[in-house]
Formats: structure tokens, sequence, C-alpha cells
């Protein structure tokens, strides 16, 4: 699949080409491909510039390759899922799981749908096709940049300000009369005045 050099910025997330390659690598099956398929993937990368990549890369033992095959050596940590589908549809604009899938060929169909669902849910992606047996087609508006963030879960309401206050105020006598019994026991215990005056003094 050819890719625009503004296509590759926006799914990988840099415009550094050794990153793009690695990223790349990483979200194939096997974490490979055809050289052929790299150098169609990056058409638009100068011949230079493509081969002296794979030297470097090649150099660090970051790829080898393996009869026509390039394999990723060492990669990083995968993006999270829904970066990477948000990605994915920025670029294309109008697809479907099947269309994601074919990006992020790694992530599970399942997974694309249940995120896409909750982004139709939210209004933020459009169904045009959700007829019966057809596959559901949806589209990206073009006012929107960021990838939404996940509903996390309700956040606890916040105590107002004179609750705090006073919870405050209750915990510090309640821990004043906790001392005082403690004080009052030892006196007792040791019959000792010393200990009584402070506790007189507390009062």
């Amino acid at each position: 699949m050819k890719l625009t050099k503004e296509d590759r910025n926006r799914l990988f997330g840099t415009d550094d080409i050794k990153e793009q390659f690695i990223l790349f690598l990483s979200g194939r099956i096997g974490k490979s491909c055809s050289a052929e398929e790299l150098r169609d993937t990056f058409h638009d990368v100068s011949k230079g510039l493509f081969f002296s990549t794979l030297i470097w890369l090649s150099t660090k033992k970051m790829i080898k390759q393996d009869g026509d095959n390039i394999v990723l050596l060492r990669y990083p940590e995968k993006d999270n899922l829904r970066d990477q589908v948000w990605n994915a549809a920025k670029i294309l604009r109008r697809f479907s799981v099947a269309d994601i899938n074919n990006l992020l060929p790694d992530a599970r169909a399942k997974s694309i749908s249940n995120i896409l669902r909750s982004w139709e849910l939210a209004g933020i992606i459009q169904a045009v096709t959700s007829d019966p047996g057809k596959t559901k087609i949806y589209i990206l508006p073009k006012d929107y940049f960021y990838r939404p963030k996940k509903k996390s879960q309700q956040k606890e309401k916040a105590i107002p300000k004179y609750i705090s206050e006073k919870l405050c105020s209750l915990i510090r006598i309640a821990c004043m009369e906790s001392m005082k019994s403690f004080i009052a026991k030892e006196a007792y215990r040791a019959n000792s005045s010393r200990l009584l005056r402070l506790i007189i003094q507390e009062s």
C-alpha cells in the first residue's frame, strides 16, 4: 500500500524515516515484510535515503535481511490501540473495520469494531451504511483533529470546603480525646501527678 509522506506522519506520529520503518515493520504479521513491499509503501522516499536507512538499522542490529524479507529484531512497545485506530481513521476518512484492520494487521477486528462503535455512540464518527447484512461504513468529520478521550470512571464529587474543615476539626478533637484517654490511663498506672497536670492543662 502506497502511503504519502503526510499519511505516514499522521499514522506513525513521527516524520523520522528510521522510526517510521520500525513502526511499520512492528505492525506487520511476523514483524517482517518483503523489501519490495517496504519500498512500495515508502515509494516517495529517495533511493539514497531508503537504502541508507536500511543500512543504518542493520548496523544497529534493529533489522536483518532474511532472504527477500526484512525482519525487525528490536521494536518498541505497541502504541495505544485507540491512538492507532484514530490515526488510521484520519488517513482514510471513510472506512470500515476491515479497512482499519488492513492498516493495523496485528489488531483484532473485534477490538477495532468496539472502538469504532464507542465513537459512533458518542457522535464522533458517523455510520453512512448500517443496513443489516452490509458492511458498516464510517466517516470521520474533518473538524476532529485529536483522538477523543476514553470515558473514565465517574470521578468522586469534591467535598465542599466547609465540610472538609469541619471534618478536620472532628478528627483533631477525636485525636485529642484519644490522647487524653491514653495519658489518663498512664497517669493512673504510674500515679504521676505530672501526667495529671498535663491532662488538666489540655482540657
